[in-house]
């Protein structure tokens, strides 16, 4: 399962799809990079993350709809929209643009954090982490004004 497809790609890069393609928000065989070249970097991203996650212990691909798809999504697009604008860029588009460059680094830099901080992502990812409630309940009087706050754990 896909967690973005060349449609929500195209989404992220209006400029480059503005540039390669008179403002047809699509990209196909005759752009650069063409529609075969981003549904690779697509599944090579993807594999790329779903493999460290898989390292820690979870079980990928995420369903459609879990919380794990939704935060997985981020990334990966993260990581592809960066290979888009790397691979225009070198194909004489706006070649002082470095964003691409700084997206695929902060896609790697996910990658060695997953493995670094392994509790903290694997929870991040996990739909327990994010089904989790916060509750505040009153324990004072008009006396005692104090809240208290009940927490399960949440990630955000």
């Amino acid at each position: 399962m896909a967690y973005v497809d060349a449609n929500d790609v195209a989404g992220r890069c209006a400029g480059v799809m503005r540039a390669i393609n008179n403002d047809s928000g699509v990209f196909t065989s005759s752009t650069d990079p063409s529609l075969a070249q981003v549904k690779s970097f697509i599944a090579d991203v993807e594999s790329a993350l779903d493999g460290h996650l898989q390292a820690i212990g979870l079980a990928v691909p995420f369903a459609a709809g879990s919380v794990g798809e939704s935060r997985a999504r981020n990334y990966v697009l993260t990581g592809v929209v960066g290979l888009v604008y790397s691979a225009y860029s070198r194909a004489g588009g706006d070649t002082g643009d470095v964003d691409g460059e700084d997206m695929i680094e902060q896609f790697r830099q996910h990658l060695k954090d997953i493995q670094t901080n392994q509790v903290y992502w694997k929870s991040y990812y996990s739909a327990a982490a994010s089904t989790a409630q916060s509750s505040f309940t009153t324990e004072g009087t008009a006396r005692d004004p104090f809240f208290s706050i009940s927490k399960k754990p949440n990630m955000f």
